[in-house]
């Protein structure tokens, strides 16, 4: 039985912007995340500048602080929009933010210098189509870069936890592709030239209780997947998530901290 990606990308729609995703973004340290992948690639001034699944607006929001002219942020959740709008609004920053789907960038050929995504291009249900509209939209010599959550990592493992109570359907992609050098190969191999970096960004929280009840009440897709459970099974799924962090994290002066494991991926584009 094919899986049907269109209800799949349907049913994400409607679930990021649930909650508050900015907190999650805020906990998980995602903005540091965000500044170094623009370090990394460098962003220059002259560079035409695009942000897939900008979501709150973070890596937009970052290669704008650095004074260039020409950055574009692209989402499919227009309420995260909203969020980003104002918080570019906030910084007085002239970032240019379109409601698009990552799967069907509405940009001509090598509109683009750069390329970039935040562990956002990663949730595209179709991902070889996804892969391809990058480099699409990147002219040659331009470079692509991303981040990715990594397959053995603490937040891999928070989506697997939720995955065994409430499964995705069958034959579904799985986002953590894009966290092995195998799988971005795969992805992007032929068209981009590749370098790979495993990262830990780690980010400190109150404690296992503070950090799940966190992300069960603001991450959106762990909202929808808790509203399928009956009560039972949502104090035994928050029982679990709160014993992942408390065997992957390491307490420092009292808190949690969780290591982050990410793969930055960076590329020229053939």
């Amino acid at each position: 039985m094919t899986v049907d990606l269109q209800t799949i990308k349907q049913a994400q729609q409607q679930a990021w912007p649930t909650g508050d995703y900015q907190r999650v973004i805020n906990c998980l340290n995602l903005v540091a995340m965000s500044e170094h992948l623009c370090n990394v690639i460098p962003v220059l001034p002259h560079h035409r500048v695009l942000d897939i699944a900008t979501g709150t607006g973070n890596t937009a929001l970052a290669a704008k602080r650095r004074g260039f002219p020409h950055v574009t942020g692209i989402d499919y959740a227009p309420d995260l929009l909203d969020v980003a709008r104002s918080r570019a609004s906030a910084e007085q920053l002239d970032v240019t933010l379109e409601e698009a789907d990552a799967e069907d960038l509405p940009f001509p050929e090598d509109s683009f210098d750069v390329v970039l995504s935040t562990c956002g291009v990663i949730f595209a249900p179709n991902q070889q189509r996804a892969a391809s509209e990058m480099v699409r939209v990147c002219r040659r010599g331009g470079r692509i870069g991303f981040t990715a959550w990594a397959p053995d990592g603490d937040i891999a493992q928070f989506n697997k936890t939720i995955a065994a109570y409430v499964p995705p359907p069958t034959d579904a992609p799985s986002p953590m592709k894009w966290g092995t050098s195998d799988g971005v190969r795969e992805l992007l191999g032929d068209a981009v030239d590749l370098e790979f970096n495993e990262r830990e960004l780690n980010f400190p929280i109150r404690s296992s209780e503070y950090f799940v009840d966190l992300m069960l009440a603001n991450f959106g897709p762990a909202i929808a997947a808790a509203n399928r459970l009956d009560e039972t099974a949502r104090r035994e799924l928050r029982q679990d998530l709160i014993d992942v962090f408390d065997t992957r994290g390491s307490l420092l002066d009292g808190a949690m901290v969780v290591p982050g494991k990410h793969l930055e991926v960076v590329g020229t584009v053939r």
